[in-house]
């Protein structure tokens, strides 16, 4: 089992979204605040008599979880890279076990078999 986690532009992760459901993936997600080495974008904003240039201070990207049977590990990167075109970082794990909560199941059961 491989535990998959992306880090997307806000802007890409309906793409990215849509993308894993028409595979049939699972996933979990959160919007997640970070900076990277872009550099962040100015702007001006009135502030009382004058104009004050601001830096965003961070960047709003999409946190993506699944957990995935090794035979589909590189169709989900693949999947992610193609539907997030500008940057991203994709992380894969090795999963030792799975537990089902319900069930007290281990292994590649807890894990949906995916298309």
């Amino acid at each position: 089992m491989k535990k998959i986690e992306a880090i997307v532009p806000s802007s890409e992760m309906h793409t990215t979204f849509d993308a894993l459901e028409k595979m049939g993936i699972s996933f979990s997600y959160s919007e997640i605040k970070g900076r990277g080495r872009t550099p962040m974008k100015e702007e001006e904003v009135d502030m009382g008599r004058g104009r004050v240039r601001l830096a965003e201070e961070f960047e709003i990207n999409a946190f993506i979880m699944t957990v995935v049977n090794d035979s589909m590990e590189q169709k989900v990167i693949d999947t992610i890279g193609k539907s997030t075109n500008t940057h991203g970082k994709i992380f894969v794990s090795e999963l030792k076990d799975a537990i089902d909560i319900r069930s007290g199941q281990h292994g590649e059961f807890v894990v949906q078999q995916q298309k």
